[in-house]
Parts: structure tokens; C-alpha cells; sequence
């Protein structure tokens, strides 16, 4: 109620994506021309040199983002207690304050698989500090009930990595898939299946990482954003 009310009130709304603008509207009452949809922008750091492959090695996996149930921690591992048999390590990076009762959830879960040694929860750390873990990081991981946009995801191409991400809303409607495997919301088989073929085959996860490193020149810039935000605010 009290984010219908707020809205009511904005001479302009900005939002993160499409699929955004669609549930302001639907949900939130936003008059269409109130909106404007402007992608953020991503940062394009240099990209490193393409990391030398060497079959049998562990995996690195990354995935960024607050311990939540939105971001659904518990069946990224899931899937992986499935692929244990694998050579894998995931870090999660990402506050772990917000929702107690499902961190206490997804330790549960690391426990019970004895995960132990192979998935860290690192809590919420500054971008500084990320930028080591995003080198480190073989393949990025999401399995996301639900995103606005999906920067993480969208910081991993931008790095060059091959990902493996669910839809999760926005996610499916800009993400080139040269470098992605995407599976649908919730599907903890298709899940299993691609974070499989990306851990145990070196060849594709190669493909993937160069279809991500192509793709990372046609990301979304500030600058657009920018632009398209500043025509709208001068037109009020």
C-alpha cells in the first residue's frame, strides 16, 4: 500500500527493465506515461587473458548476491549435491543479515550434503573486495526466483565468464545467450544439468566463455541510461 501510495505521487518512474515497467503498471497502478524504462548500465573492466584449461581441476564457482529467498541459495545446492561426484567449489558472496531463518536455511542445507570445504559463504563484502573473486571464478552461478535487471549476472559477462543462470524475470528478457545456459525458474533438474555440462566439460565451458567475452561489448552502458532518463526529466 504505502509503495502504490508513493507512486501515485511521482512525476516519473524509472524502471530497471521491461518486465519492471510491466508489473508497475499491473500491480502498482503506474500510468504508462509515467514510465520509462532505462537498463543500467555495467561497468566493463579489461578483461583478463583466457585462463588455461586443465581437465580434472576444481571448478571455481561464483554467485553474488544477498542471502534471500528470492535468490534461492537452496537450490543452486540442491543441484550441486546432485553433481558431487564432481570436482567443484562455489563461493557465495553476499549479505547474510537480512533473512536470518533461510541463511540458517542454506548452512542447514551445506551441513546436511557436507558441503562444508566446498561452499563459503563470504557475507556481504565491498566491490573492491569482489573484484579478486571475480578472477578467481571459473563459471558464475544464479539460480534467482525472481530479478528487476540482474546486475550480478550481468558484472559476470562483463568479466568474460561463462554463466549459468535461471530467467528470473528480467534476466531472460536482455542476456545474450552466446555465453549463458539458462533454465527455467524453479527447475532444479535443468539446473543440475547445465551447471553439469559447464563443470565437467572443459570445451563448453571454453565456448561459453568466449560467447560471454563477445557479448560483453553490447552490454547496457550509463551513458544510454543516462541519456534516456535526461530527455524524460526534461520533458516533465
Amino acid at each position: 500500500y504505502a509503495e502504490r501510495a508513493a507512486l501515485r505521487h511521482a512525476g516519473l518512474v524509472i524502471a530497471t527493465s521491461r518486465l519492471t515497467a510491466t508489473t508497475l503498471k499491473a500491480d502498482y497502478a503506474v500510468p504508462p506515461e509515467k514510465l520509462v524504462v532505462a537498463l543500467p548500465g555495467v561497468d566493463r573492466p579489461p578483461l583478463p587473458a583466457t585462463k588455461p584449461s586443465h581437465p580434472g581441476e576444481t571448478v571455481h564457482l561464483l554467485s553474488v548476491g544477498s542471502v534471500i529467498p528470492r535468490k534461492d541459495q537452496l537450490a543452486l545446492i540442491e543441484a550441486l549435491a546432485r553433481l558431487a561426484h564432481q570436482r567443484w567449489h562455489l563461493t557465495i558472496v553476499g549479505d547474510v543479515e537480512r533473512a536470518p531463518d533461510w541463511v540458517a536455511e542454506v548452512r542447514a542445507s551445506i551441513d546436511r550434503h557436507g558441503f562444508a570445504s566446498r561452499v563459503t559463504l563470504t557475507g556481504a563484502l565491498s566491490p573492491a573486495d569482489v573484484v579478486p573473486l571475480w578472477h578467481a571464478a571459473d563459471v558464475y552461478v544464479a539460480a534467482s526466483r525472481h530479478e528487476g535487471f540482474g546486475m550480478a549476472v550481468a558484472e559476470a559477462v562483463a568479466h568474460g565468464l561463462p554463466v549459468v543462470t535461471t530467467e528470473a524475470g528480467a534476466v531472460g528478457e536482455w542476456i545474450d545467450r552466446r555465453g549463458v545456459e539458462v533454465v527455467t525458474v524453479g527447475d532444479v533438474a535443468a539446473l543440475t544439468n547445465a551447471l553439469g555440462r559447464v563443470i565437467g566439460d572443459d570445451a563448453h565451458r571454453r565456448r561459453l566463455a568466449a560467447g560471454s567475452r563477445l557479448a560483453s561489448s553490447s552490454l547496457p552502458s550509463w551513458t544510454v541510461a543516462a541519456h534516456v532518463i535526461s530527455a524524460r526529466l526534461q520533458a516533465l
